[in-house]
C-alpha cells in the first residue's frame, strides 16, 4: 500500500500552513454518477461542499488530510507545479468513511459535509486498504476509534 503522506512528506510541508501536519494522503478519482447515494442523504449539487470537492477531484488526483483541513492537491511531488487546488477546514467535514461497492469499487470513500451534501470518491478499484486507512485517520482525528462502514 502506497503511503503518499510519507513519500511526499517534504513536498507536502511546502503546501501546508506552519505547524500543520499531513496525517494521510491518497490518490483519488471522481466518476460522475458513481457517488449516487443508496440512502436518503442528498448528493452534492454544484454549489455544495461535496459538489466543489467532486469538481476538484476530477482534475486533481490527491486528497490530503491534515489535523486542520481536507485538501485537494494537484501535481503532488512536482515542486514546480504542485498546488493546493481546494481546501476546507475539518470543522466543515461531517464524515469520511470507507464505503465499498462490491464487486468492484472496493476502495470507495464517502465524504460528507456540514451542509448535508456528500460525494463518493475512489481511492482504488479492487483494493480497499488506502480507503480504510484514510477513513480511520479521519475518525482518529475526530476522537472515534472505529469509523462506520457504509453499505453503498
Amino acid at each position: 500500500m502506497i503511503d503518499y503522506a510519507r513519500i511526499y512528506a517534504a513536498q507536502l510541508l511546502e503546501l501546508l500552513r506552519p505547524s500543520e501536519r499531513a496525517v494521510d494522503a491518497i490518490s483519488v478519482d471522481y466518476a460522475a454518477g458513481r457517488e449516487r447515494p443508496d440512502d436518503d442523504h442528498p448528493d452534492g449539487g454544484a454549489g455544495s461542499m461535496a459538489g466543489m470537492l467532486a469538481k476538484a477531484a476530477r482534475l486533481t488526483p490527491f486528497l490530503v488530510l491534515t489535523e486542520r483541513r481536507l485538501l485537494v492537491v494537484d501535481e503532488l511531488g512536482d515542486p514546480e507545479r504542485q498546488a493546493v487546488t481546494w481546501a476546507v477546514p475539518l470543522e466543515r467535514v461531517a464524515v469520511v468513511r470507507h464505503d465499498p461497492r462490491p464487486p468492484v469499487d472496493l476502495g470507495r470513500i464517502l465524504v460528507g459535509f456540514d451542509d448535508s451534501s456528500l460525494v463518493r470518491l475512489r481511492a482504488g478499484l479492487l483494493l480497499p486498504f488506502a480507503a480504510r486507512r484514510f477513513a480511520r485517520a479521519f475518525a482518529d482525528l475526530q476522537g472515534n476509534s472505529r469509523p462506520r462502514r457504509g453499505r453503498g
